[in-house]
């Protein structure tokens, strides 16, 4: 049996369609990963659902924050015309922060991620103490 989706296998998801993938409840990776590639629907069907998972994200910094977290894990993984397109979307949010201090924060955390994509790190393998 399929197990529902959870942030941690959209952003894995997301490297396969290039966004954040998620569904609303009942939704399993698993369908959406089984969806085939090219198939227009089925990637507008992935951008529908995407878009309604962002937005049952009340906090708009947590919406910032996760956009900013997807386009650091594709600017590392080399996929920087998707990092760039994620960091847009974290920017479209930010731009409607009616908190100062909100707005700030976000601005800041998107600046950091936007040196990143220029200039991206790969991920160090963490090796077991000897």
């Amino acid at each position: 049996m399929a197990r529902p989706l959870n942030f941690a296998a959209a952003v894995v998801i997301s490297a396969v369609f290039g966004w954040f993938a998620a569904g609303p409840a009942g939704l399993c990776a698993e369908e959406i990963a089984a969806r085939p590639a090219g198939d227009l629907a089925s990637a507008e069907a992935t951008e529908s659902e995407a878009k309604a998972a962002t937005q049952s994200i009340v906090s708009r910094l947590s919406q910032v924050w996760m956009f900013s977290d997807l386009a650091l894990g594709h600017a590392r993984a080399g996929k920087r015309a998707v990092a760039e397109t994620a960091l847009d979307r974290g920017l479209e949010v930010a731009r409607d922060l009616d908190n100062a201090w909100g707005r700030a924060r976000a601005l800041a955390r998107l600046a950091t991620v936007l040196v990143e994509i220029a200039d991206p790190h790969p991920y160090l393998p963490i090796e077991p103490a000897q």
